[in-house]
């Protein structure tokens, strides 16, 4: 039979190893720049973790400021959830530990124009389109903490040149978003959709050859608003 004393001992003993276990838990949820990103893989393709990713990742900055790829890995995820000041804010503070991140700028470039500042954003991709030129690479390798992985965060050339081409367009820059929209044409890129906004831009310079050259090619490809087009402008 156990006594009330016995069983105040026992009881004791419980708590302490249960603190223990609780302090021990926390002090392995201190993640380090270079062993967080496999918890945050398995968590991230459950979208009910991705609190809890961004606690992770959070802990991350918190002890690692210039941990890179904790911060372009958080925006991510803050973009996925809508939260776009939060995403810039982080895509931001790469940028301020490495002016040179194409991702970041390219990611800056897409939230400006979600947020229709297509000045910014044609700011933004231009200078990751000569970053790209210049150098080819996506991070500058001298910062510290930094994922080089060319396959995580690279971004290709031709799709900088389709957000530039987009972005000149919507701010009415006509005569450079024909150009860039011509280099996705020859690529191939979305070309269904850049062979209809070339058209409406050579639709808007008069030029209604051309312009019904690409309207039956888009059209052609299943672009309804191509055939619409089409039926209107050249008949």
């Amino acid at each position: 039979m156990i006594t009330p004393k016995q069983n105040q001992i026992y009881n004791f003993i419980y708590i302490f190893f249960l603190v223990a276990n609780i302090l021990a838990c926390n002090q392995n949820e201190i993640y380090n720049c270079d062993t967080f990103k496999i918890q945050i893989d398995s968590l991230k393709n459950n979208q009910s973790d991705t609190s809890k990713a961004i606690r992770i990742l959070s802990n991350v900055i918190e002890n690692n400021k210039d941990c890179i790829d904790a911060l372009l890995t958080r925006a991510d995820l803050y973009f996925e959830l809508d939260s776009l000041d939060k995403s810039e804010s982080d895509f931001n503070s790469v940028l301020r530990t490495d002016n040179k991140n194409i991702y970041a700028l390219y990611q800056l470039g897409i939230l400006s124009s979600l947020k229709e500042d297509f000045k910014t954003a044609i700011s933004f991709f231009t200078e990751a389109i000569s970053l790209k030129e210049k150098n080819g690479y996506i991070f500058n390798f001298n910062t510290k903490n930094t994922e080089v992985s060319a396959n995580r965060y690279d971004i290709d050339y031709i799709e900088l040149i389709y957000r530039l081409a987009l972005a000149n367009y919507n701010w009415k820059h006509y005569s450079e978003a024909y150009e860039l929209y011509t280099i996705c044409i020859e690529k191939k890129y979305y070309l269904s959709e850049c062979l209809l906004y070339r058209g409406t831009i050579s639709i808007g310079s008069a030029n209604y050859k051309e312009a019904c050259e690409d309207f039956k090619k888009s059209a052609f490809l299943g672009n309804e608003l191509a055939a619409k087009y089409l039926s209107k402008y050249c008949k």
